[in-house]
């Protein structure tokens, strides 16, 4: 992935220190002995590549140079050409040590109009074999700034790249880093991006783009058309997003095959940057969200099945009641009018196994509150010495193996039916009082 960035830079100094040797020098690789002032104009443009260590990506980062001569004081003029520069070389003459403390101002300046900004020192016109010159005495003037300090000679070219190079490298360092940071959150929440220049053509994009759309290679200056194909046909619609027309286009759901054979769905979502000619495409991979909303949908056709059984039962409860004789017609009739009532205590009686449980369900599933619980208990089956904390609960402590707080039946039935069989067999006086 190369990553294009560009940064305004400044040169400053004094009238006389090769300022405008040097951008000569670094811009056309040439010298000229003849005073060639350039005051306050932008003068050139120059890009400088070099690889990050940390993934070996290239960043391309283009300088734009303003040369500002004979500088005695910052100036409204100046302060205007300074502004907003993120970077500053600051030359001095080491031939005339008088221009010390003026280099100094000069510096605390610029960085009083730009706090945030790098500098680098430069010592120019100095022969760099002479072994007379005492550079780190030399150097320790500037100091206070802590920042580096190099010797160039804009005459022979030594050293001339290196002061750029490092300059560019120490502005977008911490930009740089948030790169590195943006590109591994990126790739953590599946998100990728590309930007498209006015052509519709390539011109950067996330590190993990080709990683997300399972494809080998991107290759700037290709087309937004070759690369997302999804966009076939809608060249009007990409169109008014450029010119304004429209906020975005958005593509919902687009799938493609991982190397597996297994199916992936993206957004894609298409915007202009603001302020620019470009167009910003931000791809999500929404797999795991799809699979959700699948499984979510799937769930809530599964609870409409179940509602629709559960009315369908509660409209049939009565024919699990079979017979046609007069009494069992009698007892559906009494079921039917007993379910309209709100609250009513019944007793159920008949022998084991005429169907007392199906009388209790067929009242339930016919009253309003046939959707709220029903709570079914063999009081046969329980110890008479337990019947009571199952039906009313217990407090944690309240006896011997009461661990914790349980809730009785009745409050399990809240609202619903409480079906206690076999009550007659169990409820001794002990458990009456309660």
């Amino acid at each position: 992935m190369q990553i294009n960035i560009k940064k305004k830079i400044c040169l400053l100094g004094l009238y006389g220190v090769g300022k405008t040797s040097l951008v000569r020098r670094f811009v056309h690789n040439k010298f000229e002995e003849k005073y060639l002032s350039t005051i306050g104009v932008h003068i050139s443009k120059k890009s400088i590549n070099f690889l990050d260590s940390k993934n070996s990506n290239e960043k391309n980062v283009e300088l734009f140079i303003w040369d500002i001569a004979n500088i005695e004081k910052f100036d409204s003029v100046t302060r205007n050409y300074v502004n907003g520069a993120h970077g500053a070389i600051i030359v001095t003459d080491i031939s005339r040590p008088i221009t010390i403390e003026q280099t100094n101002e000069i510096a605390n300046s610029f960085l009083t109009i730009n706090p945030d900004s790098k500098i680098i020192f430069v010592g120019n016109k100095i022969d760099l074999a002479d072994n007379n010159f005492d550079q780190d005495n030399y150097i320790a003037n500037y100091k206070s700034f802590k920042t580096s300090f190099l010797f160039s000679s804009a005459k022979t070219g030594e050293n001339v790249e290196n002061i750029f190079h490092q300059l560019g490298e120490k502005i977008v360092r911490g930009f740089l880093v948030v790169i590195d940071l943006l590109d591994e959150l990126l790739s953590h929440k599946n998100i990728a991006y590309a930007i498209f220049n006015s052509n519709l053509k390539l011109i950067q994009n996330s590190k993990n783009l080709c990683d997300l759309l399972f494809i080998d290679e991107l290759k700037l200056n290709e087309s937004i058309y070759d690369i997302f194909p999804e966009y076939f046909g809608l060249e009007k619609e990409v169109s008014e997003v450029f010119v304004g027309k429209k906020n975005r286009l958005f593509i919902d759901k687009v799938n493609k095959y991982n190397n597996d054979g297994e199916i992936n769905y993206f957004h894609y979502d298409l915007i202009k940057l603001n302020k620019s000619d470009k167009l910003l495409l931000i791809i999500s991979n929404i797999t795991d969200q799809s699979s959700l909303e699948q499984k979510v949908k799937q769930q809530q056709n599964e609870i409409k099945i179940l509602k629709e059984s559960i009315s369908e039962l509660k409209n049939n409860s009565l024919q699990n009641l079979l017979g046609i004789s007069e009494a069992i017609k009698n007892v559906k009739q009494f079921a039917k009018k007993i379910a309209n009532l709100n609250t009513t205590n019944i007793l159920l009686t008949g022998e084991s196994g005429t169907g007392k449980t199906l009388v209790a369900r067929a009242i339930h599933g016919l009253s309003k509150n046939s959707e709220e619980p029903f709570v079914e208990i063999n009081c046969a089956t329980i110890p008479s010495t337990l019947i009571e904390s199952e039906i009313f609960g217990h407090v944690k402590g309240a006896f011997t193996s009461a661990f914790e707080n349980k809730k009785g039946l009745l409050e399990e039935a809240n609202g619903g039916t409480l079906f206690l069989d076999e009550i007659g067999n169990c409820l001794f006086l002990c458990s009456q009082s309660s």
